[in-house]
């Protein structure tokens, strides 16, 4: 694989997960001044998602059309001219069309990427290289909330998301640089992919698209949700970018010592190894609301992503070796559209949840899908490891 190449690949990825986190704390703010209920400010959050997944499931259809490289610089100039709207955003519905015109811009961006990486990566290591696109994609989001907060103090809220503008037409000129035309995924090039009937009637791709829901639900409700309890327990806006900015950065610096041990590993036992960490992370959720300070949930934001850390290399290097037996372009469109619908559920359910029975019952409720999500996976997994699709 072309270092240069991949680099850029990651800078891309990076720059496209910034947006995601990017509001997380100034939430509690904006939900005050715009007078936002629950529903609306999960709608703020969930509304980057969805438009996201759209455009995910769009992207192999138009990159098909346009090509790869094309789709991905037009995704990148589009998600940074968006960042400077942002502070002109004077109501609850602006605000919520900038984050759904910045999510689908992101949709067009992360489906190329990983496409392009899943197609070079080397036979016998795709758990270490995935586990590097994820390390990534898990700093962009950590990023958002740790440098908005940051540049908030230094500049003032206006000067966070020009430094944004400025960072996505940089990756913007990497890809422009250093990603050839030439590399197209297989499947762009007009190789079949498996129908999609068929696809889902295998049991363990339905545990795959299952996880990959329910582990984005710990890290969305992390970044949405985990802000607002820390304002109940009066901790402050630098102490709540310093929490999320530390579950999403253990989940990314843990990615490639994980994505090692997946690759040294069966392709039977990734699978414990992603239910291993999905109990893990769902045990740190239902723990949320017994944090009474900045140190405990501190401990607990670390668990959620020490959860992700352990089951996402794992998770990726399957998806990954599905991807080579079903058409990795069409395969990797429906993968990230799943992982992107956990935080278009937690959002939204979350955001009902609060206005209705409170705040401590979204993080009881969450984890108790997770949970259950996890239960059903290893029944799938169990019941049917013999028809493997990958093996």
């Amino acid at each position: 694989m072309n270092k240069k190449t991949f680099c850029a690949l990651l800078l891309a990825a990076f720059s496209s997960m910034l947006g995601l986190g990017i509001i997380s704390p100034f939430l509690p703010r904006m939900a005050d001044e715009l007078h936002a209920s629950g529903f609306w400010l999960g709608t703020i959050f969930s509304g980057f998602v969805i438009t996201r997944m759209a455009a995910t499931l769009m992207s192999d259809f138009v990159s098909g059309k346009m090509g790869m490289k094309r789709l991905l610089v037009a995704g990148l100039i589009l998600y940074a001219v968006t960042f400077p709207f942002y502070p002109f955003a004077g109501s609850i519905y602006s605000l919520t069309l900038v984050r759904l015109v910045h999510g689908f811009a992101s949709g067009l961006v992360l489906p190329v990427v990983i496409s392009f990486v899943g197609n070079l990566v080397q036979p016998g290591r795709e758990g270490t290289t995935m586990a590097t696109y994820n390390m990534i994609c898990y700093l962009g989001v950590a990023s958002g909330p740790f440098l908005g907060s940051l540049f908030n103090s230094l500049l003032g809220f206006t000067a966070v998301f020009y430094a944004m503008l400025f960072l996505g037409l940089g990756a913007c000129a990497a890809a422009l640089c250093f990603v050839p035309a030439a590399d197209t995924p297989k499947e762009v090039q007009g190789a079949t992919h498996m129908p999609l009937r068929e696809l889902l009637s295998h049991d363990i791709v339905k545990a795959v698209l299952i996880i990959a829901i329910i582990r984005t639900l710990g890290s969305a409700v992390l970044m949405s949700f985990v802000p607002l309890h820390a304002v109940k327990i009066h901790i402050s806006v630098s102490e709540i970018g310093i929490i999320i900015f530390a579950g999403l950065l253990t989940a990314a610096l843990l990615q490639i010592p994980f994505g090692r041990f997946a690759d040294r590993i069966s392709k039977f036992q990734k699978l414990y190894q992603i239910l291993g960490g999905s109990f893990f992370g769902t045990f740190a959720l239902f723990c949320v609301p017994f944090c009474t300070g900045f140190t405990g949930l501190l401990t607990t934001g670390v668990a959620i992503g020490l959860g992700t850390a352990i089951s996402v290399p794992a998770l990726m290097s399957v998806a990954v070796l599905i991807g080579h037996k079903t058409g990795m372009s069409f395969w990797m469109g429906i993968f990230t559209a799943s992982l992107s619908s956990g935080f278009v559920i937690a959002p939204l359910t979350s955001g009902v949840v609060m206005d209705t029975l409170g705040l401590d019952n979204v993080f009881y409720i969450i984890a108790s899908v997770s949970l259950l999500g996890t239960l059903l996976c290893t029944y799938y997994i169990r019941k049917r490891l013999k028809e493997y699709p990958v093996a």
